[in-house]
């Protein structure tokens, strides 16, 4: 398994110089840490877990987003989605995993799957620029608060996604 962190840290309740100034640093998070620590956990009873690599985490106050690599996402998911109920139910929170994306769009229409997006615009503002992502306005009962929320954390934008017909 390969995480955010060294495999030292993935064992230990103390993290490593390195992995520190990372923290530091804006690097890694504390999510980071915590959910590598606990799917590392669940790897030793979960064999495809071994062999995943986790690029980032990225958490809210009730959702956890896995971003891992390309073709990671089945095996962290698990067959009728029994692995990420578990790491659901260890973490306490709704856990979503998507693969990386090459870019924002990509990212969004990963995290808003089965929902697709129909574009995306930027609002120019004296102060700052904001995203307007638009989805059906039929799919519109998702949370959007907070995936608007995991957006910004990835991409440090603002974003809201708008249904529209």
């Amino acid at each position: 398994m390969k995480a955010p962190i060294c495999d030292v840290c993935l064992t230990s309740d103390i993290l490593c110089k390195a992995d520190k100034e990372k923290m530091e640093k804006g690097i890694i998070s504390e999510s980071d840490v915590r959910v590598s620590r606990s799917i590392y956990e669940l790897s030793k009873h979960v064999r495809p877990l071994k062999d995943i690599t986790i690029k980032k985490v990225i958490e809210t106050n009730n959702l956890v987003v896995i971003v891992c690599k390309e073709g990671d996402a089945s095996k962290i998911i698990g067959k009728s989605g029994v692995i990420v109920k578990k790491l659901s139910k260890h973490l306490g929170k709704t856990v979503r995993v998507i693969e990386e994306a090459k870019d924002m769009r990509d990212f969004v229409q990963k995290l808003l799957f089965p929902t697709y997006v129909l574009g995306i615009n930027i609002l120019y503002t004296p102060e700052k620029e904001i995203y307007k992502i638009k989805i059906p306005k039929k799919r519109a009962n998702i949370n959007t608060k907070s995936l608007e929320e995991i957006i910004k954390k990835a991409f440090g934008v603002e974003a809201k996604i708008v249904p529209c017909s």
